[in-house]
Parts: C-alpha cells; structure tokens; sequence
C-alpha cells in the first residue's frame, strides 16, 4: 500500500476570516433553530431522564450505577452521549441543566441541517430560486415526521442523524466519495454514541475498508481505523466504568416476537417518507437522478435490525436513518431539478407535504401536550419527594417509568420494567416490592381503575401480582388530556406505605395540573393541527 497522492495544492489569494464563513448556510440553520424553539417549548421525554442520571452520577461520583452504592448491569445503549453530558456539566456546574444541554445540542443539530440545506442549493442556485426552495425544504424539515419530537426529545437523535448524514452523503450522494474525511468523522460519531451501532454500520465500515484497500489509501485505512479505535475507546470506557458489556436495556427491548407488527410499522411509515421520493426522482429529473438498489437494500437491514426491538416512541431508532437518507436524496433532486423543472419539482414537494401532514398530529402533539399531560402534577410530587425529611434508607421509589421522577427526586429506583433493576428480571415482581418495600409505589395502568383492581405486572412473567397489603392509594395522575392523547386513559397510580411522612402523603394527595395554564402559546398550534382532517388521535 502507498499513501494517497493528493493533487497539487491551488495558488489561492488570501482572504480575510469573514470572507470563508458560510453566512447564507448559517442563517439557515438560524431561521430553522428559531422555528424549532418557537415550535417546540420546555419539551423532554421521560426516557431522557435516565441519560441524565447516569450522567450526574459520573459528573458527581465518578461511577456509572443509577442509585447511589449499588453495582451492576446498566441501562442505557447512548455511552457516547452520556459522557457528553456528563463532560458539559462538569465544565459549567450549575448553570446549564441537563435539560438545557440537551436542547442546546438539539439545536446543534438541528441548525447543522438547516446549514447543509442552504449551503447545497447555494451551489447551484442564486437570487429568487436560491430563496424560494431553501425556504420550501427548511419547511419541510420542520413537518417531517416525527422530527421535532426526536430533535428534541433530549436524547442522543440529533446527533445521530448529524452523524448518519455525514457517513451516507459521501457514499449514497450524487458524486460518491469512498473514504471521505466527513464519513470517517461520522463514521467516529456514530460508533461512540451508540452501542447498537456497530452491527449496524458493519456493512459501511467494510464497504470503507475494502474501497481503500483496493485502491491502496493508506490515509484512508489510518482515518478508518481511527473511527474504530475512538468507538472502542468509549465501549472500554463504559465496561471499566460499569464491569458490564451488554446493557439490561437490551433484554428489556428484545421483542422478536412483535417482528412482523414492527416490521410493517417501519415499512409503511418508510414508504410515507421515501415512497414519493423514490417514484418521483426519475420523473422529476429524468436518468440524472436514481435510487441506488444498495441504498434501499442497506436501509432494509437497518429496519429488519430495529424489529427485533420494540418500537420506541415516535420511531427514534429508525428515524436519523431516515432523515438522513431523505435529506440526502432530496437536495440531489433539487440541484438537478430547480432551475430545469421548477414545476415539477414544485409537485414532488407539495405530495410530499401532503404526506408528511397525516402525520403532524401525532408529532406535534408530543412535544406540546405531552409536558402538560400530567409532568406538572409529577414535578410536583417529586419535588415533594425531594424535599421531604424521610430517612435515607427509606428514600426508595418504584415505578415503570425510570426518568423524570426519580431523576428529579434523588431516591433510589425499583426499576419495575427490569431496565436498571436486574432482580424484576429474576422474581416475581410482586415479591420484589414485598420483600424490599419502597416507600412510594408508582403503578401505571391503561384504563381507569378501582384501586383495589390495580396489579403489578412484567413482561418477565405470566400473570399479574396484587399491590401489597401495606401500600395505600395517595393519587391518580391522568397523563392524558384533550391536548395529548385524548381517546386514552393512561394514568399513575401513586401508592405509599407507612414509611411515607405525613408532609408527603398530603403534598402528593395535593397536587394537580391545569392544562390551559400550562401550555402557553403552543395551544394555539395546538388547535390548528387538531383542526387538520387527521387531528385529534394523539401518539400511537
């Protein structure tokens, strides 16, 4: 092998600093930062609140574990993205919240795309035509489905999708450039931020490795394994830190029963996003445009991976996958098609927005109800929780939902879906909560009960267990409202036993949510979505 020949470096004039800022690309990821801000106000997932206590645990004590003294397997699948957190915290304790990290990477994110979009066009378009379909795909962006609940669900998504779209558009993209220093870098992304990524990037990184080594690119070999090492580093990294390879979360989301139920979600929700793309390529820009078979082929596995797990909340594994691909796909449409067929083009764009609008009720209604469903009731509680004076041996909490309430709280968790809590794994879960007696039980149900018809169940054993004798009913908190999932009756039950302090029966006994109040200015897009044909079903 010998090492790549680049070509003759250009004699260039040298310019000031301002004259290579991309400004026209940064003010497009501006306007789509400030229309995602706008869209989308004080929103996080519950899930997002277990990345968030494994980091505070490393940033404040060093170790990996979710309650304080105990080992063992952990729950995540994001090590990347936790030591990210954990890193900012550390270098600005106490001014920026996990919460606020997040939103800030998601903006990132987000305003890397709206760059990339204006940036491209801005090759091969100017004036009116440059405006004109930089403005109609930022919109579209901000439609597709699902995208601002995964942008800003907390989680690692954005910057996965950055990194995803990194790694394909100089394989998958018009002018295919095998061995790119943006697909290494996102290649490196990648491997670092997810566990689950490695078999799914296997076929790109021995696509990569193959393509250099036939064309014997040392650099690129180097720059490879370099991606590799630093994904290695960080798997390392996690298993000193935790003594653990495989995450419980793993064997909690394995699913192969529902494969085909899966499978069939992705595929029709695929065929929403890319079925227009894919037939109206060609007709849009005749043989100067078509879908690579490998693409579609690899996307393929991708799905069929991701259906051997459940699937998640508004389809986050598949979903930078997607978007990634979509974007990639459609800005090589636009540079071939704006300025030759601006009609037809303009057709492609408005059946793609017409698909993409069945599904902006259920998006939208994520990031807007969801936080006042029933999250200011839990605040609420768990401030209660936090403040109250019950020893530290009794500051235990169980329930099916690890984020925000224990994240919020600082008490240990009984984790009762087996996600951070291995024993719910082994035994019965009734007899869990019997022999280790938490002091506040959190049960939730689908329909609304007595509370003498609420059981403990798990998807590790036949059959559901009563509530213990010794837990008494404090609450019910609806998590659902006429602005998220109105036609559900999802709901906690919040138990106590008598180990919980008068204080705190009375302040979880008090709390309660005002929908209306809470939801500010989003009402309004709230009511809009709603009055669309679709509207009105809430999150599937």
């Amino acid at each position: 092998m010998t090492p790549d020949r680049g070509e003759p470096a250009p004699t260039s004039v040298r310019r000031p600093v301002w004259g290579v800022v991309p400004w026209a690309g940064a003010l497009g990821g501006l306007i789509l930062v400030a229309a995602g801000w706008l869209l989308v106000d004080d929103f996080v997932i519950d899930d997002a609140y277990i990345t968030f206590r494994y980091s505070e645990n490393l940033a404040r004590h060093h170790a990996l574990y979710y309650n304080v003294g105990e080992h063992g397997r952990f729950g995540y699948t994001n090590p990347g993205y936790l030591f990210l957190l954990s890193a900012l915290h550390t270098l600005w304790p106490g001014s920026l919240t996990y919460e606020a990290l997040a939103r800030l990477l998601a903006c990132l994110g987000l305003g890397f795309f709206g760059c990339v979009v204006v940036e491209r066009l801005r090759r091969r378009l100017g004036g009116i035509a440059l405006t004109v379909w930089s403005a109609a795909t930022l919109l579209l962006l901000l439609v597709f489905p699902y995208a601002l609940p995964n942008f800003f669900s907390g989680l690692e998504t954005p910057l996965v999708a950055v990194a995803l779209y990194l790694i394909f558009q100089p394989r998958f993209g018009p002018a295919p450039t095998p061995g790119s220093p943006t697909s290494v870098v996102g290649l490196a992304m990648a491997l670092t931020l997810r566990s689950d990524f490695l078999p799914l990037l296997s076929p790109i990184v021995v696509s990569e490795a193959w393509a250099a080594l036939k064309r014997r690119r040392a650099r690129s070999l180097v720059a490879l394994s370099g991606a590799l090492a630093a994904g290695v580093l960080v798997a390392s990294l996690n298993v000193a830190l935790t003594g653990y390879v495989v995450p419980l979360s793993f064997g909690h989301k394995w699913t192969p029963s529902a494969y085909g139920a899966t499978l069939l979600e992705y595929v029709v929700l695929s065929l929403g996003v890319l079925g227009a793309l894919v037939v109206g390529a060609p007709l849009v820009c005749g043989k100067q445009v078509a879908v690579r078979p490998g693409v579609l082929a690899y996307y393929g596995f991708v799905i069929a991976f991701y259906s051997l797990f459940t699937k998640w909340s508004f389809y986050r594994y598949v979903f930078p996958f997607l978007f990634a691909l979509f974007l990639i796909g459609l800005l090589a449409v636009v540079e071939q098609a704006a300025a030759r067929r601006p009609v037809r083009l303009g057709l492609l764009y408005a059946v793609l927005g017409v698909s993409f609008v069945l599904t902006l009720p259920d998006s939208y209604q994520w990031v807007s109800g969801y936080r006042v469903s029933g999250l200011p009731a839990l605040t609420d509680i768990a401030d209660a929780m936090r403040a109250s004076r019950i020893p530290g041996d009794d500051r235990v909490l169980a329930t099916y939902d690890a984020g925000y309430v224990p994240f919020r709280s600082g008490w240990a968790l009984i984790d009762l879906q087996g996600l951070t809590t291995a024993e719910v794994r082994r035994e019965r879960i009734g007899d869990v909560i019997a022999r280790r007696q938490p002091t506040i039980l959190i049960v939730s149900t689908w329909k609304r009960l007595d509370a003498s018809a609420v059981r403990l169940s798990s998807q590790y054993q036949r059959g559901q267990d009563p509530v213990p004798a010794s837990y008494r009913l404090l609450k019910h908190v609806p998590l659902t409202n006429r602005y998220w999932w109105p036609r559900s009756e999802y709901g906690y039950y919040i138990f106590a036993n008598e180990k919980a302090s008068p204080e705190l029966t009375r302040a979880i006994e008090a709390a309660t949510v005002d929908p209306e109040s809470r939801i500010g200015r989003q009402r309004y897009v709230v009511r809009l979505v709603n009055a669309l044909p679709v509207g009105g079903q809430g999150p599937r």
